[in-house]
């Protein structure tokens, strides 16, 4: 390779996590469904923090000595939530009793 085709290439990436968290919980209640009617109702919630960082040294940048110098250097935080409610009603009609 020449030295022009190596000059948009990294040399260093480095990620690292900082710091992730996660929790989930669901709640359902239920009816048994041995009538003609069932159903079924719940919530759900979700939490997420996540902490990272990014080092990238590549030969675009240079010292005053034409060594590689330092990219990029990125510090992220990223958090999600997330609620839910959810049901469902089951009807039987017309249902026959089996002997």
């Amino acid at each position: 390779m020449t030295s022009t085709a190596r000059r948009g290439r990294p040399l260093i990436n480095a990620s690292h996590v900082n710091g992730l968290h996660q929790f989930t919980q669901e709640l359902r209640l239920a009816e048994s469904g041995r009538r003609s009617v069932g159903w079924q109702t719940g919530l759900f919630y979700f939490d997420e923090g996540l902490h990272y960082s990014n080092t990238t040294a590549n030969n675009t940048f240079q010292t005053a000595d034409g060594l590689p110098g330092f990219g990029a250097y990125q510090i992220a935080q990223q958090y999600s939530k997330s609620y839910a409610g959810f049901g469902q009603v089951r009807l039987v009609v017309g249902a026959t009793a089996c002997a």
